[in-house]
């Protein structure tokens, strides 16, 4: 789990510009970051699928730690990828709107996927989170929203 201290100092050292006058060190930075934040996102998708580790237990609270990093709490991130299995590219498949959404537009979708190119660590939580909050959210049960709930303060807390 080194990719998430990793890829937080390099986020800094990009922002800082650290060090100052070095434009190939920032260039490596930028990979080394981009690289560690893949491997969260890996882990992350593991953990969902409970293969991360031989054990579902430490599976969900690894996914959990990456999912309060992430912005995206664990049972949200799980929802939303378990129906994309199931639902791959239709409506009801939360994880690629809206490009599978047929009421949002061809315009809307193009502007979009450029926000989600650049600005994706905005969007992703945006997207994962929306199923949590939408008014027709599939995710009904009462002790489920208790958890996700608890997964929301704790990524509060921690940032």
């Amino acid at each position: 789990m080194l990719f998430l201290p990793t890829a937080l100092f390099g986020a800094w050292a990009i922002a800082s510009g650290w060090p100052l006058g070095y434009w190939a060190v920032q260039a490596l930075w930028t990979v080394v970051t981009g690289y560690a934040l893949f491997c969260a996102g890996s882990c992350y998708h593991e953990a969902v699928h409970h293969t991360l580790h031989g054990s579902r237990v430490l599976s969900l609270w690894t996914g959990r730690v990456l999912g309060t990093m992430l912005l995206v709490p664990f049972h949200v991130y799980r929802e939303v990828h378990i129906r994309h299995h199931a639902y791959m590219n239709s409506p009801a498949d939360w994880e690629l709107w809206p490009y599978s959404d047929p009421k949002a537009s061809l315009g809307f979708r193009r502007v979009f996927v450029w926000l989600d190119l650049f600005l994706g660590s905005f969007t992703s939580p945006f997207i994962y989170n929306r199923i949590f909050f939408h008014p027709q959210s599939p995710i009904k049960s009462r002790e489920l929203r208790r958890t996700i709930w608890c997964e929301f303060f704790a990524i509060a807390a921690v940032w």
